[in-house]
């Protein structure tokens, strides 16, 4: 564990980290980690077989979801849901925490449940979840909205 990654992600400097086994950043987020991280992963911009090391400051389902589909071997967060608890221990990684939560916050409002775990949280079966994210995630881009269609002005 490098302790400076979590200090970062515990200051929420960044939100999490994801390193190498050498611990070098190959993939780091200051917003909605796990929104980034899933659309990375369905971008394809993850190695399957690579081992990663992951520091986040929330850790909930689909941290534990994403554990299934990603070759992460550790896993250092502040805070752990207790749904997230769940999974992590039906894992073989080795991971730690230092706050156990009911559910992981939103990254915009912490007085909100995040709610992609808030989904995860109601709904038991892994494929729906799994297509939950996928859905969510898999192509996702930004809507463009730059340009607005105003019908009074012709070109």
């Amino acid at each position: 564990m490098d302790s400076k990654l979590l200090i970062k992600v515990e200051s929420k400097e960044l939100l999490a980290i994801l390193t190498d086994k050498n611990n070098n950043i190959v993939w780091k987020s200051s917003k909605s980690p796990v929104s980034e991280m899933y659309k990375e992963y369905f971008r394809g911009n993850f190695s399957e077989d690579e081992p990663y090391i992951l520091y986040t400051n929330q850790a909930g389902m689909a941290v534990g979801i994403i554990l299934t589909k990603l070759n992460i071997v550790e896993c250092h967060a502040v805070k752990m849901s207790e749904c997230g608890l769940k999974l992590f221990k039906k894992s073989s990684i080795k991971f730690d925490y230092k706050e156990l939560i009911p559910l992981v916050k939103s990254s915009k409002d912490e007085n909100k449940v995040c709610p992609i775990e808030k989904f995860l949280s109601e709904h038991d079966k892994q494929e729906e979840q799994w297509n939950f994210l996928k859905e969510r995630f898999k192509n996702n881009d930004e809507p463009h909205n730059v340009c607005e269609w105003n019908p009074n002005t012709t070109n």
